[in-house]
């Protein structure tokens, strides 16, 4: 949950900022996050580790939260910039500018209500992507008593045998928090599904 309010925050802001920054810096800037989407994460795992652990975050949650979230901004950023882009007219800014708003109001109080739609569509694809991420708590969290739920799916199944007891009740759990999260979000989705299939 940490993470996927951390990325939306911050991948809401980065984006409107890339939106409304026409100069050749600002489109850098944008190539770089672009760049996160082209090369995954697990090529850099091992620098990835070194880092974590020389800053103190081994075993911690916050490992993982942090890790997650840098995996995850440029896919937030990008639908961001986009949907600002293409949906939110300059000129309701410009109108709050004129009534004395600054930059961080105007984000809060115009822009970010209508961001609704894209918001759900982060917050839909983070939260599966944040969810079914197994390599990195399998990397950075070392005890057990620190283990996600994925983790403990896992060690029901050994090399020689499978404790089938207990791995369909912990496959129910592990399942469960998406089938509610499905349930909640599912008009988002469908909007989503919707508002991309017709043109015009």
């Amino acid at each position: 949950v940490l993470a996927v309010a951390i990325i939306v925050l911050v991948t809401s802001m980065a984006g409107y900022a890339l939106a409304r920054t026409k100069s050749r810096l600002g489109n850098r800037i944008f190539l770089l996050f672009l760049a996160g989407l082209v090369v995954p994460f697990q090529m850099n795992i091992v620098s990835l580790f070194k880092i974590v652990k020389s800053i103190g975050l081994m075993n911690t949650a916050w490992a993982v939260i942090l890790v997650d979230v840098a995996i995850n901004v440029p896919q937030g950023i990008f639908l961001f910039k986009e949907f600002v882009e293409s949906t939110i007219p300059k000129e309701l800014e410009e109108a709050a500018e004129i009534d004395g708003c600054s930059v961080i109001r105007k984000f809060f109080v115009i822009v970010l209500p209508l961001l609704k739609p894209v918001i759900a569509t982060v917050v839909i694809l983070v939260t599966l992507n944040v969810w079914n991420e197994f390599m990195t708590p399998l990397l950075f969290l070392q005890s057990r008593e620190q283990d996600v739920i994925l983790q403990e799916v896992s060690r029901n199944i050994g090399q020689f045998s499978t404790d089938w007891t207990a791995l369909f009740p912990m496959l129910m759990l592990g399942v469960a928090p998406l089938m509610i999260f499905y349930i909640f979000m599912q008009k988002y989705i469908i909007a989503g599904v919707s508002a991309g299939a017709v043109k015009g």
